[in-house]
């Protein structure tokens, strides 16, 4: 796609990845109410109006208009707990910042489907391509980016985890990544989305509950066709003990005393079997922890809001305690300083922001 052939902040060869670049890297909000009653005008805003109307619908933001003028709309549908939105929108680049859900409030997740134009969502490392039809999934739960390309449509569902399944809940295995919504079993998942937002003015509200299951099977679809191998094991009494496992991981990574002996007595397992269970992510619990300190540390240094943070404080809050041992494990694993790598970021989303308002006039 010629029009959307841009990257964001997150430079391919300093951030590996095995796939196909068009295939994407591997790498609470106020809810509306009644869609009779919270509603916007579906017809055009300004751009101040937009992004009011985004942030409290989708997602609190901000944002750069890349284009001389401004042109776009929001309409917005509240299917149960979920709430549906389409936008349109002008060129334009749109960062959110992660998000602590509120006491009583669930987190959620977001799916969005293009329908026109072309947009570059980055979340965790990753990048997806959207053209239409295609889909991706974002966390809400941790920084990403958008870039629309000229004039774009796009379908958005936000989605609580009180609607969760095992795959919606473990948010940063698989989130991020393109579906291509015009091939395979991608196909069936963009149909259903468009679909349902053709005939949401007709569906009963009796039906809400079943439309609510099928919208998270479809989500927790998704994400299982762009899962990593940890997504792939069954629903064995493994396979929950995984789950339970890397829930408890990911909410201790600062602490720098986290250690599989411990996690083992934890959760009332033998060594010999914690490390058996994580035999499917070809990975020892040891060396899947010092993976996700170092990916974390990483997504800390590219994003925009930490700038201000020192590099040694980002470090320990995700449990790294010796400076120098966390500059040689970083170095090791993205082939550079963590100094030089933030540095690189800086330069390179400096130097692609200028050519996208380039783009834009």
């Amino acid at each position: 796609m010629s029009k959307c052939n841009f990257q964001l902040l997150h430079e391919r060869s300093a951030y590996p990845t095995s796939g196909h670049p068009k295939n994407g890297k591997r790498f609470v909000v106020p809810r509306a109410t009644a869609a009779s009653s919270g509603e916007p005008s579906p017809s055009r805003k300004s751009w101040p109006a937009w992004l009011k109307s985004y942030s409290q619908f989708v997602q609190p933001c901000q944002s750069r208009l890349l284009a001389p003028t401004f042109k776009g709309g929001i309409r917005v549908k509240q299917l149960g707990s979920i709430t549906c939105v389409e936008i349109s929108s002008t060129s334009q680049r749109i960062f959110h910042d992660k998000i602590r859900a509120a006491p009583g409030v669930d987190p959620f997740c977001v799916i969005c489907l293009q329908l026109e134009g072309g947009t570059i969502v980055a979340q965790a490392g990753r990048e997806a391509v959207l053209e239409p039809d295609a889909l991706v999934v974002r966390c809400a739960r941790r920084p990403s980016e958008m870039l629309f390309a000229a004039f774009s449509k796009q379908l958005v569902f936000k989605i609580p985890y009180g609607l969760e399944r095992p795959r919606l809940a473990q948010a940063e295995l698989s989130y991020g990544a393109k579906i291509d919504g015009k091939y395979g079993a991608g196909v069936p998942i963009s149909q259903f989305f468009r679909s349902l937002w053709a005939n949401i003015d007709v569906l009963s509200v009796a039906t809400y509950p079943m439309f609510e299951a099928n919208i998270s099977n479809m989500t927790e679809l998704a994400l299982a066709l762009t899962a990593d191998r940890i997504e792939h094991c069954g629903p064995t009494v493994r396979h929950i003990h995984l789950r339970r496992i890397i829930e408890h991981i990911e909410t201790n990574l600062a602490d720098p005393t986290l250690n599989p002996t411990d996690i083992a007595r934890r959760h009332g397992l033998s060594l010999c079997y914690l490390h058996k269970i994580f035999d499917v992510t070809g990975q020892t619990v040891s060396e899947y922890i010092r993976r996700r300190r170092l990916k974390r540390c990483c997504e800390d240094l590219m994003d925009p809001t930490s700038r201000h943070r020192h590099i040694g404080q980002l470090s320990r809050r995700c449990g790294f305690t010796d400076a120098a041992h966390f500059s040689h494990m970083f170095g090791d694993r993205y082939g550079q300083s963590p100094r030089e790598f933030r540095k690189l970021m800086k330069s390179r989303a400096d130097e692609k922001f200028c050519r996208g308002s380039r783009l834009g006039r």
